[in-house]
């Protein structure tokens, strides 16, 4: 449902989605809404939505971060605030943004705005939309998002645009990734030949190439693939990627597989910390639903990057989270690639646990973003790699990227 209000007396589409209680743009402290549900408030007390944001820390990110600045920062910004706000941000903020789709062509101007934000901020290709947010094309330029539930939306030029109105909300497909990661992650051990490919992930391809971790000092591996239907072993296999075996049997459709790599030292993968780090074939119904997206993509008028990225973010919603990779990679083989690009494969990396991968990807995303003068992208890069070092137990650097996630929400904010 469409819920259209006016800030400044300017019409803007999709303010406030059907599932907040609150009106999530701040463009006038000073104005007086009324909002769906008949409730009248100042806008001023919006700025509940930064409290509302730190706490999410970039949708539920990091919590260590977000319970630091939200009391150093925002608990003194609670009092005073009207009763009625502070309880229709507590029940929104129960509610986990969803991905909607992402920016797959952009050719001039688009800014983008987040519940909390007081101002927009440039973005592009590559940018994640989730529920709640807001893209104001420049007037007569074209943008176009791939949403997840496989269609496209044209973004109106010239005014702003609720995501939730031109992207539908979809149940997820695949095993319905939380953002939850094991409470000891593996992957950093680098005296193990820990797997990288395939790793917590669904698959479309019943015989996946295999990698791992080259331990230093090590000329031979075995590799073991277990699971329904299949138990195959290969030894003496020198480099650190295994294409899977033609006489052997394939993946089965719904299986859930395990790769067992060991050296010549005898460190193997199974001392891998993490728990869920194997993977599954997709079943031939889910696999065709796919499958036949992907056909359409492939059909569009659209450029071959703009084709790649439209469908490694499907993959990427429907947990096909090696493949997703795999396609970001191809993207940037080919030159240079905006920030956006290397945020996605950072939060690829870090949901099938490789957080040094996830590190590196997340390190390349914020230098960029500097490059590029884009403010929310440095910040969000700076959220992540505060939650990824803290992870990692590395302090020092999980608080000095912490300091500058909280300097990035705080100038957001103004």
């Amino acid at each position: 449902m469409l819920r259209e209000l006016q800030v400044n007396n300017v019409p803007v589409q999709g303010l406030c989605p059907p599932w907040a209680g609150y009106a999530n743009d701040s463009a006038s402290a000073r104005t007086v809404e009324r909002l769906g549900t008949g409730t009248l408030f100042p806008r001023k007390s919006l700025t509940i939505g930064s409290y509302q944001k730190f706490n999410l820390m970039f949708f539920n990110r990091s919590r260590l971060i977000s319970k630091k600045i939200s009391r150093e920062i925002f608990l003194p910004l609670i009092a005073g605030v009207l009763p009625l706000a502070i309880a229709a941000s507590s029940i929104a903020s129960e509610e986990r943004p969803i991905q909607l789709g992402v920016i797959i062509q952009a050719e001039g101007s688009v800014e983008l705005k987040r519940p909390g934000w007081k101002t927009y901020q440039p973005t592009g290709v590559g940018a994640a939309v989730f529920t709640g947010d807001l893209l104001k094309p420049a007037a007569g330029i074209t943008v176009l998002v791939q949403c997840s539930s496989g269609e496209q939306w044209p973004v109106p030029a010239g005014i702003p645009s609720g995501v939730a109105n031109g992207c539908a909300v979809i149940d997820e497909g695949g095993d319905g990734y939380d953002g939850t990661r094991s409470s000891e992650l593996g992957g950093i051990n680098a005296n193990i030949p820990y797997v990288i490919s395939p790793r917590k992930t669904s698959l479309l391809d019943s015989r996946p190439t295999i990698s791992w971790n080259p331990v230093e000092g090590t000329t031979n591996y075995s590799v073991r693939v277990q699971g329904p239907g299949v138990d195959w072993r290969q030894r003496n296999v020198s480099a650190t990627e295994l294409a899977y075996p033609e006489q052997e049997a394939p993946l089965q459709p719904g299986g859930y597989y395990q790769v067992i790599v060991k050296a010549e030292n005898q460190s193997s993968s199974i001392h891998d910390k993490g728990t869920k780090l194997g993977f599954r074939l997709l079943s031939e119904e889910a696999s065709d639903r796919i499958l036949e997206q992907v056909a359409r993509i492939q059909e569009q008028d659209w450029s071959e990057p703009e084709k790649t990225l439209a469908i490694a973010h499907l993959y990427s919603q429907q947990d096909l989270r090696i493949e997703a990779i795999e396609l970001l990679h191809t993207l940037t083989e080919q030159g240079s690639q905006p920030a956006t690009i290397f945020l996605m494969l950072g939060e690829l990396y870090w949901q099938v646990e490789l957080p040094l991968l996830a590190r590196d990807n997340y390190l390349q995303a914020f230098q960029l973003a500097q490059e590029e003068g884009n403010l929310w992208q440095q910040t969000k890069a700076a959220a992540s790699l505060a939650e990824l070092y803290e992870a990692i137990e590395e302090k020092e650097e999980a608080s000095q990227w912490s300091d500058r996630a909280r300097e990035g929400y705080e100038a957001l904010d103004e």
